[in-house]
């Protein structure tokens, strides 16, 4: 069961990237460029004219950039911030240009707000499937055309992280040496400053690369990480304000060194942000902060900002549009109607037209007319090559859909339908109707990116359909495995005698799907979605005589249907505190009056009720609370305060000089990682770097704290103190605000939750130790409540940014993104991990077969991931897109890692 757990759910957790975020690319479809529109259609630039096309870009990204640090006048600074009183701006040359001749605006990324990703949208036009963030930097999952594909040179210079996603034998790429990417090293600007020096000196002294750069369309790439690791260590404090005005000397310094070298005026400039950050030092999610990344682009073949139609695209960000013009008008001090936004996704676009390269073949990207310099012809042109290059992939995916489709091909638009648009947008523009043209090529833009989504959803109804079952299947599966393996009547009635005839069923229809899904060529693991469900069904259709007897003998339909009932409306309401974490307090509240139903003493009662009122308070705290490290030293006090105080009111039944020893010892480990972590903080903000003595002390005092559990007696009480004391000493010192204090809580909440269980066993008529009861049905929904708090008693993490990424420099301050997320998943699985130790404990002590417990929270969990996999979106802010796939990935990676735990649980709870 176990097994078949771990694949069902790894393979289904990815269902929604076959379904909601497939990858976009198609190939085998024309190209178009400007040239070669020009000799179809006998259209020619106006004789005289030179030419409208820049014969080089400088394309330049601030990694990690919010626009609004940018853009934003500053009027008042504090005393932290080292720009002088005078200044106004954090980046003067680029306001000046912004001033004169730049067009700007933002443009908005889309989830996730990462590097590959986002380097992705603005450089190739489309935006890479969600799960490819995760298959590594460096390496390219799947072909894709660029525009700087179609170059004749390409220089690329900057992180070795970003510029060897792009490869080619026309690209010449320098990097720096990763180790110099040190996020908590004093001088952030390093890594800039040798982009910059290193750009200075190839194109003064390196002849190879003058020689190349002589030549038209070419791009000159500088990617900065400067300002991203900044962010990550001061957030939006000195150090960012820092690289900001950094970088803005050094592009100052480009343009001068460009203009000096080339001096012809030819060179087009793009300065713009792959991702934001967000205030507390983070990007990977939709926050707007995340999403909004600044755009500002002069030189040849861009048009001014007083040029063109301004437009501001909506996010969310604020109320209405009224008042976001407003704020332009305010903070940025700018006119509203000047500020031109696009989608990150255009900008490859931009890019290809200035440059008069065909565009990349799989770009989705709309051509910011606002920022295109030339006359209504030049722009009309570009435009609808635009138009059919997207037309041009939805023809292709018409086409492949139609060919592997067996039945009822249901098709979008006719390619001559399509053919017959864009003839007609041809003869306007020779006709120099452009106004008319401009709106059919929209209009026919529209059409190309709507069909597009249209085969992209097309297969969605049969494999949600499939999802579904497979998941309804998997818990029902769950409930007959353990009524037939733990309870009595399991024992009592025989199995059935259908096997061969269910078998049959099960493997014809098993052929007839898998025969369906190999003629229509889909991916081969589309069979593996449709094994999970017959396999279900058929166990559960095998034992129909035992479900039966169940629901004759044991099954009330007034009684439990209304237990039933009740279980399905808490789950539901768990599903809203994904979207609320208020939720988790009011239901706090509500369990805070339980005792009073189990008719307890008023002491417990009082006891009880006081911790749901403090525990329900951590999830009114916002989740991007901040560093502060007196609530770290008030948790540490406050834990060991609660594990001497339980240690006294309760003292372990056998006296054993080594235990006490052994308990004093962890709080000892316990309060020494405290003194690491204030220490770690003061140097660090003292921009004097990770201490080799405190990343040590860090490493070692968690791996003894962590092995000293095992020395512990099998006695309940001291083996529980024991190994939450364990697990505190690596929490303190990953923490940042009130994460110890939570942590302290749920300690207090294990000693009540211990003795109400022991109260209901003993009400429980049907309870029979070694046997499942009615009553665990009621401990799996506590415990999966408590579970639950535990993701969000210490922030939301339905989005990445509330991660506090500070905490790992603690352990490592060397850029290592999969070491540093290792390291903080560990945090946020620390109090997860004590609930789940306690929950084992709880199991042992009242007789409950923990393995069949385990079963039943599997399949009550799983009620909620079929919420969370129906409210997965692709639509809407990226805010609303990134949340959603949030949720699903947490309510199945949280019945994943439960899995993992209570093997774990059984290592450190041993013999109790």
């Amino acid at each position: 069961v176990i097994i078949v757990g771990i694949i069902f759910h790894c393979a289904y957790m990815m269902s929604i990237f076959d379904i909601y975020f497939k990858s976009p690319i198609v190939h085998g479809m024309n190209q178009y460029s400007f040239d070669q529109y020009a000799n179809n259609s006998s259209s020619t630039l106006n004789s005289g004219q030179s030419s409208p096309f820049a014969k080089r870009l400088i394309f330049i990204v601030g990694d990690g950039l919010r626009a609004d640090k940018l853009f934003e006048i500053i009027r008042s600074l504090d005393s932290q911030s080292s720009l002088n009183d005078d200044l106004e701006v954090s980046a003067p040359f680029l306001r000046s240009k912004m001033e004169s001749v730049a067009s700007f605006g933002i443009s908005h990324t889309r989830v996730p707000t990462e590097s590959r990703p986002c380097h992705v949208a603005m450089i190739a036009g489309f935006y890479e499937d969600v799960s490819a963030v995760t298959t590594g930097w460096k390496e390219n999952p799947i072909e894709f055309d660029s525009a700087f594909n179609q170059t004749n040179y390409v220089l690329q210079i900057g992180s070795p992280d970003v510029v060897h996603l792009f490869k080619g034998e026309h690209i010449d790429t320098f990097n720096y040496p990763p180790e110099m990417e040190d996020f908590v090293m004093h001088d952030k600007s390093s890594l800039d400053r040798w982009v910059f020096d290193k750009f200075e000196n190839l194109i003064t002294h390196d002849e190879s690369v003058k020689n190349k750069l002589k030549q038209d369309k070419t791009i000159i790439f500088l990617h900065l990480l400067g300002i991203d690791t900044s962010g990550h260590a001061y957030k939006m404090g000195k150090g960012y304000y820092d690289s900001i005005r950094y970088v803005d000397e050094g592009v100052e310094r480009v343009h001068k060194l460009v203009n000096e070298f080339f001096g012809d005026n030819e060179t087009a400039f793009i300065f713009t942000a792959d991702h934001g950050m967000s205030s507390k030092g983070a990007h990977g999610d939709g926050n707007p902060e995340c999403t909004r990344t600044p755009l500002v682009s002069w030189g040849k073949g861009i048009r001014p900002f007083y040029e063109g139609q301004g437009n501001i695209i909506s996010d969310g960000s604020f109320p209405s549009s009224t008042a976001e013009e407003k704020y332009v008008k305010q903070s940025w001090m700018v006119n509203p109607k000047f500020r031109k936004d696009i989608k990150q996704a255009d900008m490859s676009v931009l890019m290809s037209a200035v440059l008069g390269i065909p565009f990349p073949m799989n770009n989705v990207g709309s051509l910011p007319l606002s920022y295109l310099a030339g006359d209504e012809k030049f722009r009309a042109i570009n435009f609808h090559i635009n138009a059919k290059q997207i037309v041009a992939q939805l023809l292709q995916k018409q086409a492949a859909k139609k060919e592997k489709t067996l039945l009822f091909f249901r098709e979008y638009m006719s390619k001559e339908v399509l053919d017959a648009k864009s003839n007609a947008i041809t003869k306007k523009i020779m006709a120099e109707d452009y106004a008319g043209a401009m709106n059919d090529i929209q209009e026919l833009l529209n059409i190309g990116i709507k069909g597009l989504n249209y085969y992209m959803t097309y297969d969605w109804p049969q494999l949600m359909s499939i999802i579904f079952l497979g998941y309804v299947g998997w818990m029902f599966y769950l409930m007959v495995f353990c009524l037939r393996h733990y309870t009595k009547l399991g024992h009592e009635v025989k199995g059935d005698n259908n096997l061969f005839i269910i078998g049959f069923i099960a493997i014809t229809t098993l052929i007839s799907l898998s025969s369906y899904i190999f003629l229509q060529n889909d991916p081969y693991h589309y069979h593996m979605y449709t094994i999970f469900p017959i396999f279900f069904f058929s166990y559960i259709l095998n034992h129909v005589r035992l479900i039966y007897q169940f629901f004759c003998k044991y099954f009330s339909f007034q009684k439990d249907g209304q237990s039933l009932f009740i279980i399905i409306v808490v789950l539901e309401v768990m599903v809203c505190g994904y979207f609320s974490r208020d939720i988790f307090s009011v239901c706090f509240i509500i369990l805070g009056v339980a005792p009073t139903i189990l008719e307890m003493n008023f002491s417990y009662r009082f006891g009880w009720l006081t911790t749901c009122i403090i525990m329900s308070l951590f999830t009114l705290l916002p989740a991007d609370y901040g560093n502060d490290i007196s609530l770290v030293i008030i948790g540490t006090l406050m834990f060991c305060a609660c594990q001497i105080t339980w240690r006294v009111i309760k003292p372990p039944r056998e006296k054993s000089f080594f235990q006490d020893v052994l308990f004093f010892g962890q709080l000892t480990v316990i309060a020494l990682a405290c003194a690491v972590t204030v220490s770690t903080d003061v140097s660090i903000a003292n921009r004097s770097g990770l201490p080799l003595p405190n990343q040590i002390a860090a490493w070692g005092l968690s791996l003894i704290s962590l092995l000293l559990p095992f020395l512990s007696s099998n006695a309940y009480q001291v083996r529980a103190q024991s190994i939450l004391s364990g697990f505190a000493t690596p929490l303190v010192l990953l923490s940042v605000n009130y994460e110890v204090l939570f942590y302290a809580g749920i300690l207090v909440a294990f000693l009540f939750w211990m003795r109400q269980e022991k109260k209901k066993r003993k009400k429980d008529e049907s309870f029979t130790p070694g046997w499942l009861s009615k009553s665990e049905f009621s401990t799996a929904i506590f415990f999966i409540f408590l579970f639950n708090v535990g993701f969000f008693g210490t922030g939301n993490l339905a989005t990445i940014a509330s991660f506090e990424l500070s905490s790992v420099y603690r352990f490592i301050s060397v850029f290592s993104p999969f070491t540093m997320a290792a390291i903080l998943i560990f945090k946020l699985a620390i109090p997860l991990i004590a609930v789940t130790m306690i929950f084992v404990i709880i199991l042992k002590v009242t007789g409950t077969p923990h393995f069949a417990a385990l079963l039943i929270v599997l399949a009550l969990s799983d009620i909620m991931t079929i919420n969370f996999f129906f409210l997965v979106s692709d639509v809407g802010s990226w805010l609303e897109i990134g949340n959603s796939i949030s949720r699903f990935a947490i309510g199945n990676a949280m019945i994943i890692i439960l899995l993992l735990l209570f093997s774990f649980a059984q290592i450190y709870v041993g013999n109790v």
